[in-house]
């Protein structure tokens, strides 16, 4: 089995000065959770930034190749949207971005809000949804692209100790009794998030 996440002596610079240097990991199995990396491991990871120098790999391929071929997505923690777009709207914009046709990206959107629990909220503005809300849209966004690896950025931030380690599937070829598992977990967290104060 390939390994998920691995690294080869990798360093990544931010601002001319290395954030990560000499990172050195192979990953195995179907879900990796990587707790107290910087966001550059997360720009990396996802494709956003490129290594300084080693090798970086997701499945045996170069990060930013695997978004290219949509075999990979990223839900950054709180990006910029658009104040009028819904949840809706973005999820449905994030699969098109990937190529999906409109009535394939509708379905993929939809179904990314039901996993999430999102149904009922999946039409407000993002001027008037609270943070908890915008971050659950990310993830939709993410979901909706059908990425079978999609990397979130901080997944447990804002989480209380009780909740555990939130444990988020990459899902390289999961069964899809695996995903469920998998998106039944984001489904939490975002509730989890949801029952708390903005």
């Amino acid at each position: 089995m390939e390994a998920l996440f691995s690294a080869r002596e990798l360093r990544v610079d931010e601002r001319g000065a290395p954030a990560i240097d000499g990172l050195t990991v192979d990953t195995r199995g179907e879900r990796v959770i990587i707790l107290g990396a910087p966001r550059t491991l997360f720009e990396a990871t996802s494709g956003m930034r490129r290594p300084a120098r080693g090798d970086l790999k997701i499945f045996g391929e170069a990060a930013a190749a695997a978004l290219d071929a949509n075999r990979l997505a990223g839900a950054q923690l709180d990006p910029p949207l658009p104040p009028t777009w819904s949840p809706f709207a973005y999820a449905e914009w994030s699969a098109r971005l990937v190529g999906h046709p409109r009535a394939d990206a509708q379905r993929l959107a939809l179904d990314a809000l039901t996993r999430l629990r999102m149904e009922g909220i999946g039409t407000i503005p993002f001027r008037v949804a609270p943070p908890n809300v915008r971050r659950a849209a990310v993830i939709a966004g993410a979901l909706a692209t059908s990425a079978p690896v999609i990397v979130f950025e901080d997944p447990a931030i804002g989480l209380p100790d009780d909740t555990g380690m939130c444990r988020l599937s990459f899902g390289h070829e999961t069964t899809a009794a695996e995903v469920d598992a998998a998106t039944q977990i984001i489904a939490d967290v975002v509730g989890e998030l949801s029952r708390r104060p903005s």
